[in-house]
């Protein structure tokens, strides 16, 4: 049953454009494809607000060809410039130098003949993705600065052509498309976006649809084509609501793109197109409906509205983000166990990363674990559910309207963030932003001591005693309930080290629960919950590569996970890591026998690849020939018939 949500935004929101005008690009590209590469030549010309006096200008472009090979001619206000290599935060690119000086607020006209670095087939997902940086681009400009790795809101105009078997999904609307002399060309234009992608292939299928004024178009591939359209239908469903409860949808049109065959999500590739990936049978309608919400509530927050703050990686992007989905999950009735991100956080906090938010991304990259999961998106949101525990849905939604209405066009900072919840909430959140943004210490409340005695009146007096371990407070909630119904509850302001409630029942037996409605990431909670231990395990084996480590928390279940395929597949993989091959084999070959799942068909690969590192090649083609009718792994399997598996 749909649950009828009250509108977030009266009709006449008024939404404040810091994006009236914008820079613009002009591309007239041909895109020339050969077997599984394409290169991409022509001309880009880019009208620049010029934002202080210089005479150079920095360039982002993804290229490793030498720049002279791709840069033909560049012109500043009609004189020819010069360029040379450039680089920063991490990013390839050029600066030009204009032979004359170029004024504040001032339009300077620049167009560059060049053509793209070869642009390849992304083989997982059969088509060809030429987006990020694949054309020159004018890094965003602010505080006095040019920030390589993020960017502004700009308006596109672009004539594409191509050969007329490949179809073409484009950030730009289509406005003309036409084939002549077996070459298909397209108009395209688009406003307000971060960046143009195109993504082609000879094999898409498309249909499309429209949300109220916003097209949506599903491309698809003729093996999938039952989960093409049903997208299609439920990203239409999905935008309907958020116009309606939101007020608008930042995008006139949307596309979706396949992935890789293996049901694990999706990602926004470009702006206005996104990815969903394939399998969606192995994890049904519920997860399906979740994922097109999620990556269609992505583009208000850092992806294409509100911009991105990369001083630390997705952290209000992402969890607002989130928090947009999870409105339309509850107006559908969605299952919201979908919603496991407080899992992964505490999985990665068990396994010993430094969860803090605010790290810059260099120094995660360094770390080398999955901060993706882990802090992006799995502390960032938990943290957010629980500020809008502290200050109230009603409150917290008047936040997220402060920002959709004010920040159309500029990227929201750490600083403003807490400065916008503390004004309207009228809280000093101080604490509570220190201890979720700018630490790793985690709540941890324990009952440490139960006591009761018989008072004169035949009740019990119950004393219990409770401990602080963690740095993080918390006001921390708890119920007493006996036969199902609660009989006491109680609310602690969370600072203590060592405290102690008190009560009287004649119930027995009670139990005491601390955070009964699981508002609060409890260490205790996930050191038992299997589903959080093999998720540990799981960052363990793949970033830290510390075995031993992994196989202590899989230990924890090995009376109750036997004949849980997850669970065999970590172990097995963690005593293969250790060299125990034959062990690792057992564990393997126990998961097969069960029901076949994702899991299982993971294990005849992992039994193959193990029989090779065992140089018992016949043994290990067995299982890759079983694999070989398994979508999922059947193109892996291939590989390793073709040349047996080795470790790096």
């Amino acid at each position: 049953m749909r649950k009828q949500l009250c509108v977030l935004f009266i009709a006449a929101l008024q939404i404040i454009d810091a994006t009236a005008q914008n820079d613009q690009y002009k591309l007239n590209l041909n895109m020339a494809v050969q077997a599984k590469t394409a290169v991409a030549a022509g001309i880009l010309e880019i009208s620049w607000k010029i934002p202080s006096g210089t005479n150079t200008i920095p360039i982002a472009f993804d290229h490793v060809q030498p720049l002279q090979n791709l840069i033909k001619k560049i012109s500043v206000n009609n004189s020819t410039a010069t360029f040379k290599d450039s680089k920063s935060d991490g990013v390839n690119g050029f600066e030009i130098t204009s032979p004359t000086a170029l004024l504040k607020d001032q339009k300077a006209t620049i167009i560059i003949t060049f053509q793209t670095d070869t642009i390849r087939f992304d083989n997982s997902m059969n088509f060809l993705p030429a987006v990020d940086k694949w054309i020159p681009m004018v890094p965003l400009y602010r505080e006095g600065k040019f920030w390589w790795k993020e960017k502004g809101l700009k308006d596109f105009s672009a004539d594409i052509s191509l050969p007329k078997e490949y179809k073409a999904a484009t950030t730009g609307m289509i406005r003309k498309e036409e084939i002549k002399n077996n070459i298909r060309y397209l108009n395209t234009d688009v406003k307000d976006v971060t960046e143009y992608g195109i993504c082609i292939s000879d094999k898409f299928i498309t249909e499309e649809t429209d949300a109220n004024g916003t097209k949506i178009i599903s491309y698809f591939f003729e093996d999938d084509a039952k989960w093409g359209r049903k997208l299609l239908e439920m990203a239409k469903d999905v935008v309907l609501f958020y116009k309606k409860e939101i007020g608008f949808y930042p995008s006139a049109q949307m596309s979706i793109l396949p992935g890789v065959n293996r049901p694990i999500g999706g990602y926004p590739i470009s702006a206005n197109m996104f990815v969903i990936h394939r399998g969606l049978d192995q994890k049904g309608d519920n997860f399906a409906n979740w994922i097109i919400a999620h990556e269609l509530g992505h583009y208000y927050w850092g992806f294409g509205y509100i911009l991105s703050d990369h001083t630390y990686t997705g952290w209000f992007g992402l969890s607002m983000g989130l928090s947009t989905d999870w409105l339309y999950s509850n107006y559908k009735g969605l299952d919201l166990s979908v919603y496991d991100f407080h899992i992964r956080y505490m999985a990665g906090y068990l396994a010993g990363y430094n969860t803090t938010i605010l790290q810059p991304e260099e120094k995660l990259d360094k770390d080398g674990f999955d901060y993706n999961n882990v802090i992006s998106h799995g502390k960032s949101f938990t943290v957010i559910r629980m500020l809008e525990s502290i200050v109230g849905k009603e409150i917290f939604l008047k936040i997220f309207r402060e920002f959709i209405s004010k920040y159309k066009g500029r990227s929201v900072d750490y600083a403003t963030f807490k400065r916008i919840c503390e004004q309207i909430s009228g809280k000093n959140l101080e604490w509570f932003f220190h201890e979720w943004y700018e630490t790793n210490a985690a709540v941890d409340y324990r009952i440490s001591r139960t006591k009761t005695t018989v008072n004169k009146n035949g009740k019990l007096n119950v004393t219990c005693n409770l401990s602080r371990y963690g740095e993080a407070v918390m006001p921390l909630d708890i119920e007493v309930a006996a036969a199902g119904k609660t009989f006491y509850k109680t609310q602690l302001e969370g600072s203590f080290k060592d405290t102690a409630i008190y009560f009287e029942t004649d119930n027995v037996p009670f139990e005491i629960t601390l955070d009964p409605e699981k508002k609060l990431p409890l260490v205790e909670r996930y050191e038992s919950d299997s589903t959080t231990i093999m998720q540990s395990a799981s960052f363990i084996i793949n970033s830290l590569k510390d075995y031993g480590l992994a196989i202590k928390h899989l230990d924890k279940l090995k009376r109750t996970e036997m004949n849980n395929p997850r669970f065999l597949f970590y172990y097995g993989f963690a005593l293969r890591g250790m060299g125990e091959m034959q062990s690792a084999i057992e564990y393997f070959e126990r998961a097969t026998l069960q029901k076949e799942s994702p899991t299982t068909i993971r294990c005849l690969l992992e039994l193959g690849k193990t029989y090779d590192l065992l140089n018992m090649r016949e043994k290990a083609l067995e299982y890759y020939k079983q694999c070989l009718t398994r979508p999922s792994v059947a193109q892996q399997a291939q590989g390793f018939i073709n040349a047996p598996y080795k470790e790096n």
